[in-house]
């Protein structure tokens, strides 16, 4: 590509400014092979413009007052725009997104013609399939360089969940959304409201409390969902919760739908509403969405309901943030006839203080509590289980401590009784890695097939 086509109006330094001069590619890193390529610096680069030049780039672009939007644009040049060609879709805000982000990803794959492509801070999904965790990274120039790879394989509505990482690095910069679902206030007002404004239809929930204060910011073109608000555009009414799904009635004006989704606990049900909400912008049918959402299976990981012959509920999530694992047990604890058991599995990322808050937060809403480790157990596991009971003040639920995860599960399980929901939280994986999640599966199926054999056998002999 040509340098006049790539850098429109963009002032250049280092006395290379041939505007015919041939570029092979963008750089944001240092790179053993700079010749022939544009060198943007943003923040967090090893190297500076002035390096790049002395090391071969053909050119290169200072860091000025918004690098990651100048970044994105010339991205987009690079690219030759392929977000243009698709219906894009933003998920942004602090709440917990990848539940909605989801059931809008599965009602769209529904859909007659379709071709749907999503990408997430941890995975990308294009047409059905998760590809590689290296296709993954940062940034706009990352993200339009996926969207040419959609483009190419014809997709036609892709996803873009941003979290507070992607809303400071601008990956939305330069591309225009259809529909943007804010799940909750980011820490970044000013980047949220850029947002805002590129899309064309913003959609929110008027439960949000945080949402007064932002109210100078929000447009005008907006698509509302609340549980028991009638203003709002989408209402939710009769809602009945059960161990493993609920049950409400979605309220417009002019229409009332029934929706059974197969998820547990009664915060699904903004997750919910908000992937109807977007599906009725993008003009998708009532009762095709009402089908799919009562056949959807929720995400592996996330508020997973374990299929277990035994009177009590296991539970599978990865909440491990304070905020996370108190929405979780939050919705749990509606459900739970007995006792709310959780295995709570202490993370060794991530600063002292957030894992005491996590102790806290455990402590306020389960009955019993078994701390672990989210990985292997060694000196980092205990001194993360420390933290955690900090947090836990006078001790006043009951708490056992076990480093190995495996025991810690089967500690729960053998206390458990009819009713009692246990929450297994923390595992020890990476969202992209579903293999420990396996493992952790099988070992709690294994488990109680072991004892219900055991008690049949008793039940046989007389014992």
């Amino acid at each position: 590509m040509k340098l006049r086509d790539l850098l429109a109006g963009v002032p250049l330094e280092g006395g290379r400014l041939n505007p015919g001069l041939e570029i092979n590619t963008i750089f944001t890193e240092a790179g053993d092979n700079l010749n022939g390529t544009l060198f943007v610096e943003v923040p967090g680069s090893q190297l500076t413009a002035v390096r790049a030049l002395e090391r071969g780039a053909a050119t290169s672009i200072p860091a000025g007052e918004d690098p990651w939007g100048t970044l994105a644009l010339r991205a987009g040049n690079w690219f030759c725009h392929p977000g243009r060609r698709m219906t894009l879709v933003a998920v942004a805000g602090n709440g917990d997104s990848d539940l909605m982000a989801y059931l809008l990803r599965v009602m769209l794959e529904s859909m007659p013609h379709t071709r749907v492509g999503a990408i997430t801070p941890g995975s990308v999904w294009l047409r059905g399939t998760e590809l590689p965790v290296s296709e993954r990274g940062s940034g706009p120039l990352h993200v339009q360089r996926l969207l040419r790879r959609m483009a190419d394989e014809r997709c036609t509505h892709v996803i873009l969940q941003l979290d507070d990482r992607g809303l400071e690095r601008r990956e939305y910069a330069g591309l225009r959304m259809s529909v943007t679902a804010l799940t909750g206030p980011a820490r970044n007002r000013e980047k949220l409201a850029g947002l805002m404004n590129c899309s064309d239809t913003v959609v929110l929930n008027l439960d949000e409390k945080d949402w007064e204060d932002y109210g100078s910011i929000i447009p005008e073109h907006t698509f509302t969902y609340s549980e028991n608000k009638t203003c709002a555009d989408l209402t939710a009414k009769n809602l009945r919760l059960f161990p493993g799904h609920m049950e409400f009635e979605a309220v417009t004006v002019g229409h009332v739908q029934r929706i059974h989704l197969p998820v547990p606990g009664g915060f699904s049900l903004y997750h919910g509403l908000c992937a109807v909400s977007c599906g009725l912008c993008l003009g998708l049918k009532w009762e095709r969405m009402a089908r799919v959402l009562r056949c959807v299976r929720g995400p592996r990981g996330r508020l997973e309901v374990l299929s277990v012959s035994a009177a009590y509920t296991v539970v599978l999530d990865r909440a491990d943030s304070p905020r996370a694992l108190e929405q979780l047990l939050t919705s749990v604890r509606e459900f739970t006839a007995g006792r709310l058991i959780c295995v709570l599995g202490c993370p060794q990322e991530g600063g002292a203080a957030s894992r005491a808050q996590l102790g806290g937060a455990a402590e306020q809403l389960a009955d019993r509590i078994v701390l672990t480790g989210s990985g292997l157990p060694g000196e980092h596991c205990l001194s993360a289980i420390s933290d955690v009971c900090s947090g836990m003040g006078a001790w006043k639920r009951p708490c056992t401590a076990e480093p190995d995860r495996r025991q810690a599960i089967r500690c729960a399980l053998e206390e458990a009784g009819p009713g009692d929901v246990i929450v297994l939280t923390g595992c020890m994986d990476r969202p992209a890695d579903d293999r420990p999640l396996s493992d952790e599966r099988e070992f709690v199926r294994s488990y109680v097939r072991r004892h219900h054999a055991r008690r049949e056998k008793g039940v046989l002999t007389g014992g």
